[in-house]
């Protein structure tokens, strides 16, 4: 970097000082998902609601304005455009904050459900989907079922309960609890006990999709983010009004299957 001549301005790898701050600022600004949040707007709504649904936030802000002829006015997004109830204009704000609220609330439940995935005794423990006790000569024997991972532990109290976890795959997990992860589709174990093969299997058959859990999660977030772009009159446009109702039809049809799944039904 140098000095221009017959200025004291210094400039930064052909960057002014004024030319630099803006870039810098309008780099931020643009940043996918967040970046429209601390952005100066035009948005003439008073309240904090601008910060959340102005230009900035718009789905690919920095471009929209170039391709408004093809993502705003062409004749799918004017056509969804003009579909609406006036209740819902006139309460958009409760509508949509209400909505961004319940979908928040269902991705801290669904990251919740989400640690069902693990496959070690300390995280199924904490996130397990399906707990069961039961005795195998006089040992207590617990079982932590997670979506596609089971774990069984076992306190030992007793010589003999140490001599046979001594002999098998069971991992010492500290205080006299030893645990055994599986994740094969046998069901088999180390007791031979049919009790145990029965609660696999019946777990087995409603086994839950792991993609479909992950995919349930990641679709929160733009689900609320478009129920904040959609807060106001200002940035509530075509395209994303159309946005919103394909992600709650993609929400509907998401959780339609989780349903499905849970209930032990294959959709085909």
């Amino acid at each position: 970097f140098g000095s221009s001549s017959g200025s004291k301005e210094t400039i930064f790898f052909g960057w002014s000082p004024d030319s630099l701050r803006k870039h810098m600022a309008n780099v931020i600004y643009n940043i996918p998902c967040c970046g429209g949040f601390c952005a100066p707007t035009v948005n003439p709504e008073e309240s904090c609601l601008k910060h959340v649904s102005n230009e900035y936030t718009l789905p690919a802000s920095g471009v929209y304005l170039k391709a408004s002829p093809v993502i705003e006015s062409n004749f799918v997004c004017r056509s969804c455009g003009r579909f609406g109830l006036q209740a819902g204009r006139d309460f958009r704000k409760p509508l949509m904050i209400g909505a961004a609220a319940v979908n928040f609330l269902g991705c801290i439940l669904s990251i919740f459900a989400a640690m069902g995935l693990a496959s070690s005794y300390g995280g199924l423990m904490f996130g397990h989907w399906v707990y069961g006790e039961i005795t195998i000569a006089d040992m207590p024997l617990k079982m932590y079922l997670g979506v596609s991972s089971r774990v069984l532990a076992v306190e030992c109290a007793s010589d003999d309960c140490m001599s046979f976890v001594s002999g098998t795959d069971f991992t010492d997990e500290g205080d006299n609890i030893y645990a055994k992860e599986q994740d094969d589709e046998t069901c088999s174990n180390s007791f031979g006990s049919d009790a145990i093969i029965g609660i696999c299997e019946e777990c087995k058959d409603n086994q839950y999709s792991e993609s479909t859990l992950i995919l349930g999660v990641i679709t929160y977030w733009p689900t609320m983010l478009t129920n904040f772009q959609r807060s106001t009159e200002f940035g509530d446009v075509n395209c994303q009004k159309f946005f919103g109702r394909d992600t709650m039809c993609s929400r509907g049809a998401l959780l339609h299957r989780q349903l499905m799944e849970i209930g032990g039904v294959q959709a085909r």
